[in-house]
C-alpha cells in the first residue's frame, strides 16, 4: 500500500472574479473559498501471477495433447503456405507470358473493354 496520496494532500481554494474567471490556488485567495474534495476511490492492484501459470479452474491438457494440437496447426499453416506459393508461381508465369506476348493480351483487353 502506498502513502503517497496522503502526502500529496493539500488545501485548495477557489475564487470567481466579477467576469466569471475561476482561479484555483493552494494558498488562500482574497474572496476565495476553501474546497473540500473527497478522496478518489483507489484499489490495490491484484497480485500478479507468474506469466506461465493458468488461472485456477482453467482446463489443462497434457503435453502430448498440446503437441498434437500444435502439429495440426502447423500442418494447416504449411498447407496454406504451399497453396499461396503455387498461386504466386502461377501469377509469375502469367505475368511473364503477358510480358513476352503483349500483343495477345493487348487485343484481349481491348475486346473486353469494348464489350463492357
Amino acid at each position: 500500500m502506498s502513502l503517497c496520496p496522503l502526502l500529496a494532500h493539500a488545501e485548495i481554494y477557489k475564487a470567481v472574479d466579477a467576469d466569471g474567471h475561476v482561479t484555483y490556488s493552494s494558498t488562500p485567495i482574497k474572496g476565495g473559498k476553501k474546497i473540500t474534495l473527497e478522496p478518489l476511490p483507489t484499489m490495490v492492484p491484484p497480485a500478479r501471477a507468474h506469466s506461465a501459470a493458468s488461472p485456477e479452474g482453467f482446463p489443462r491438457v497434457d503435453g502430448a495433447t498440446q503437441k498434437g494440437r500444435d502439429d495440426t496447426r502447423r500442418k494447416i499453416l504449411q498447407d496454406e503456405l504451399s497453396t499461396e506459393e503455387q498461386l504466386l508461381e502461377e501469377a509469375r508465369r502469367n505475368l511473364k507470358e503477358g510480358e513476352d506476348t503483349p500483343e495477345v493480351y493487348g487485343a484481349r483487353t481491348a475486346r473486353l473493354i469494348a464489350t463492357w
